[in-house]
This record gives C-alpha cells, structure tokens and sequence, in this order.
C-alpha cells in the first residue's frame, strides 16, 4: 500500500491530539455559522442592506477559495501545530473587532481576518492528524476530523439564538471569540506548537508548490469537494428559504429541521472513515455518496413530494452526503504523503471547498429566480452530483497507481 499506511507500530497514535484538533475545527466552525442566526439582528443594528449582508456571509469562504494552498504552505515551512495555534488567534481577534465594529464596512473587514484565521486552521488541521495517528487507524482519524463543520454549526445554530436574546449579535461575536482563547489552553498542552517543521519544510516555495500541483488526485480531490459543498452548502443555506416560501412553514420550524439535517452529516462522516479504514478506496465512497444525494435532490425539490418523504430525502442527502468530506480530506496524506508538502496539498483541496460555497448559492439562487420553480434546484444539485461521480471514476485510477 501508500507510505501513509506505515507500521502502526512505529510510533503510537496520539487521539488526543485528534480531539484537541477537531475542538479547534468546532470553533472555527463556529465563524462560518454564527452569521445564519445573527444576520437579521446585524442589519438592524448597522443598517445594512441585502447586498452588503451577502457580501459578509461570503467573504470568509472567499478568503478561503484565495488562500488555501498558501496556508498549507506556511503550516509546512513553520509547523502545522504552531499555524494552526495562531489560525485560533486571528479567529479571536477577528471576532473581537467584529463585536466592537460601528459600520458595515467594520464587520466587513473584521470578517477578513476570520476568514485568514479560519483557513490557518482547518488547512495545517489534516497535517496535524496525519502526524499523531498512524497506519489504518489514519483513514478513521480523518473521518471524525471531517465532523468538525456539522458539529461546529449544530451547536451555533442551538447556542447562539439564546445569546441573541439577551445580548445581540455582538455578543454571539465576543463569546465565539472568548471560547476560541479558551481552545488555546489545550492545543498548547496536547499539540507540538513548540515543534519545529519537518526538515523537508525549507524547500524553495516554488519547488514545494510544484511538487503538489503535479500530483493529479489531489487537483481531483480539490474539484471533487468543490462539487460537495456546491451541494450541501447550496441546501443548507437555501432550505429555510424554501421551506417558508414554498412550504409555507414558520421560521423557527424551518430553523429547527435545517438544524436537524445538519446534525445528520455528523454520522455519514464518522462512516465514511470506518469505511476507509475497513478498505473501501477513497473513489468508492465519494460514489456512492454522490449518486444518493443526486437521487434525494431530485426528490426535496420535486413538485407534489409529501412532507414526510421531503424530510426523509433531505436526512438521507445529508447523512450519506457526508461520507464524501471526510474521504475527500484524506485524499491529501494519500496523494502526498510527505509531511513537508502534505500542508500543502490540504491546502488545494480546501480551496476546492471553499470555491464550491463561494458558487453553489448563488448558482442556485439565480436558477430558480430565471427559471422560475424550486424544481429546477434538484436539477442543478443532480448535475453538481453528476459531476462529482465523474471525477470520483477519474479518482479511482489515480488512486489505483497510488496503491502501486
């Protein structure tokens, strides 16, 4: 096989540092989320109109589409421990102008500094993973680390409605922020922020940064996760908007069962790296995966489907759905095993991610307002699928050569 299944027995896993990094994926988590629950109460408060509120929810993502590989880079040139420590303190301070900001313009900028924090983060966090477990044990280290994002906006979606009551936006901003300070205390006592990069990470940045774009399952896990979260992102962000205008539900109804769609993505993650760890190749599982949710998007959006059945497809979408993140993070130790340019690699895959946020909404917003029907959405997210099984066959002979 790979060299990232090593003899398990050379060095012993350290899962504590797996729960100290996924904390950390929480809270970053955390930043992309608060802005669901706390937007109506921050354009009250500032003024702020449609465009300008966009503009705020997307600009953390964009940060990420833009910065992703250069993230990775820097984990791999001065420790991803030590990257990933600060990604936290930018996040904290971010979020701390952000509760102080007097003008949209203020939150705006303060959301830049998220986004850098955020991407500091979530890219070197893979690296992290890769170093404290070992052998098959890996593939089901990456599959609870691919829970960090479900779990991170499940709990901001139930915490922060009862800050807002009591103390606004503002106060979501600053206890998001006191929390991420609080989350430095365990990953300077767990992780190896003290540690020095691998020698490998005083390469020339242009030698680096060729050694991964070469590697084509890495550009193809990259577009892969673009298609992904074009899908997931589009839905989540969109359903309560359909369930109040098309199925004529309350808000906080529509709040609830988004919520509870979110949370399921939760298992199908957790699945995904058991089946990686049981054998199942990377291609397989980001298949399957995308054919069930091509098959369930056609039916959430169908014209006449019950509510029942509408609920029913939309968990299943989410939950199966999810076993594609955490096989797709993975894809970088698999195609980059080298800890000097692992960084790196997680850092394109990443940027797919994010590129697939950036697209995905509004794509489907413009859809279904030219168009004129919600059904057109299950057509967009069936074609989005499509794509992601196509370069999930593409996947399976760069994998095969991987395991050569």
């Amino acid at each position: 096989m790979f060299a990232v299944n090593a003899d398990p027995t050379a060095q012993p896993s350290r899962w504590s540092a797996v729960a100290v990094t996924v904390l950390c994926g929480v809270v970053g988590a955390a930043y992309i989320a608060k802005l669901a629950p706390s937007l109506p109460d921050l354009r009250v408060d500032l003024g702020i109109g449609m465009v300008t509120g966009g503009w705020i929810v997307s600009v953390l993502s964009i940060v990420g589409m833009l910065s992703g590989m250069a993230a990775g880079v820097i984990g791999d040139r001065f420790g991803a421990a030590r990257v990933l420590a600060a990604g936290l303190v930018f996040c904290a301070i971010g979020g701390t102008l952000g509760a102080l900001s007097l003008s949209p313009w203020q939150v705006l900028a303060s959301r830049v500094v998220e986004g850098a924090g955020f991407i500091l983060i979530v890219v070197p966090a893979a690296a992290v993973i890769a170093g404290a477990v070992h052998g098959p044990q890996r593939r089901l280290a990456f599959g609870i680390w691919g829970t960090y994002m479900p779990v991170g906006t499940a709990l901001t979606f139930v915490i922060a409605p009862l800050i807002l009551a009591d103390f606004g936006w503002r106060g979501v901003w600053a206890a998001i922020a006191a929390v991420t300070l609080l989350a430095l205390i365990p990953v300077y006592r767990v992780l190896d922020v003290g540690k020095p990069a691998h020698a490998g990470g005083g390469l020339p940045l242009r030698a680096r940064l060729a050694a991964v774009v070469k590697v084509p399952g890495v550009w193809l896990a990259a577009l892969i996760f673009t298609f992904y979260a074009s899908q997931w992102v589009s839905l989540m962000i969109w359903l309560p908007t359909y369930l109040t205008e098309g199925r004529g539900l309350s808000i906080a109804t529509a709040s609830v069962m988004t919520a509870g769609i979110v949370v399921v993505n939760i298992p199908g993650n957790l699945l995904g790296g058991w089946l990686l760890r049981h054998g199942v190749r990377h291609w397989q599982t980001i298949f399957a995966a995308s054919v069930i949710m091509a098959a369930t998007s056609l039916g959430i959006f169908a014209d006449g489907t019950p509510m029942w059945l509408f609920y029913a497809l939309c968990l299943t979408f989410s939950a199966c759905g999810g076993m594609a993140p955490a096989t797709i993070l993975s894809c970088g130790a698999l195609f980059q095993p080298d800890p000097a340019k692992m960084g790196a690699a997680n850092g394109l895959i990443v940027q797919g991610a994010h590129m697939g946020q950036v697209i995905g909404p509004p794509a489907l917003a413009a859809l279904v307002s030219h168009l004129g029907g919600w059904q057109w959405a299950g057509w967009l997210i069936a074609a989005m699928a499509l794509g992601a099984m196509v370069l999930a066959l593409l996947l399976g002979v760069q994998e095969r050569k991987a395991a050569t």
